[in-house]
């Protein structure tokens, strides 16, 4: 089910580009997933209805060793992905950061252990839904 996921995503995101979608440079597959990408706007629906714009519920980072989660709001039943980046910017591959799809409500949340060797600082979560990616800082202790 992962790897179909993860798949149906990768998927998706090549579509969008592939069918010319993504012209701003947020929306380009080098920069979705990277710590400086950042677009609230929302889409529409194919009816032309506004989507509602994807928002953080909660940002919780921990000590090494510890649990970090994310929960974010927006698009139902929509497949999101998580990039979580350390303080020092290297991108995370920990278990629990797989592509989900949100709850009927919008809802989707991830949970993963933070590396034992990760150093205290400011690392950043960036969430992509849709056509929409957000991004925050999430502490480190």
């Amino acid at each position: 089910m992962r790897v179909t996921c993860a798949l149906l995503f990768a998927c998706s995101l090549l579509l969008v580009q592939a069918c010319g979608g993504g012209g701003s440079p947020a929306a380009t597959p080098a920069a979705i997933g990277s710590p400086a990408a950042d677009s609230t706007s929302p889409a529409a629906t194919p009816g032309g209805s506004p989507v509602p714009p994807i928002k953080f519920v909660a940002v919780l980072g921990g000590p090494p060793g510890g649990r970090a989660r994310v929960t974010v709001q927006g698009i139902p039943k929509t497949l999101c992905g998580i990039r979580y980046f350390h303080p020092s910017g290297k991108a995370s591959v920990a278990s629990g950061l797989e592509p989900k799809k949100s709850e009927p409500d919008g809802t989707v949340s991830w949970g993963w252990v933070i590396s034992t060797d990760t150093r205290a600082g400011a690392g950043s979560v960036t969430v992509t839904c849709a056509d929409q990616t957000i991004s925050s800082p999430i502490q480190i202790k």
